[in-house]
């Protein structure tokens, strides 16, 4: 099954959204660039979580046979931050957002992707900064996913899917 990197961040942001959309717990969404991601991450109700799934790059599989077997190895990040109310007890409490980043974690990890080969693979986790360079109350988790592509797709044409 081939696919596109805009299919590849919107199927994981869907496994995503499966887990923790439907319970309101956190709002999914895929980074149309990484400026707006950012945006996006920061975003979010009091007393929740965002996530946004980035899709950060792609090299082929095997450089010399690229041109006849079009397998990628793509880097995607998941984003995931904390929204805290406006409650003062909130900010005492254990960081919520390294728990729900670890839950994130074991749902990407123990997911069989279709398409994407091998499932996704994780490839560490670090903490979130804004674009002016100040930490936000979030992780970003990186994780690699293997795929062949193919050309075409229905990608959401105003870039934000969610």
């Amino acid at each position: 099954m081939n696919l596109t990197a805009e299919k590849v961040a919107e199927g994981l942001a869907g496994l995503l959204r499966e887990a923790f959309g439907q319970t309101g717990e956190a709002k999914v969404l895929v980074a149309p660039d990484p400026a707006t991601g950012l945006e996006l991450l920061a975003g979010g109700k009091p007393g929740g979580f965002s996530v946004v799934v980035f899709y950060d790059s792609d090299a082929p599989n095997n450089p010399g046979t690229v041109d006849f077997d079009g397998i990628v190895d793509a880097e995607l990040t998941v984003g995931v931050a904390a929204h805290p109310g406006l409650s003062a007890q909130e900010t005492r409490k254990a960081p919520a957002v390294l728990a729900f980043a670890g839950r994130v974690r074991a749902a990407v990890c123990g997911a069989a992707p279709e398409g994407v080969l091998d499932g996704y693979v994780y490839r560490g986790m670090q903490q979130v900064r804004a674009m002016d360079g100040t930490l936000m109350r979030g992780y970003a988790l990186r994780f690699g996913a293997t795929y062949a592509f193919g050309s075409g797709g229905d990608a959401d044409p105003e870039g934000v899917v969610g």
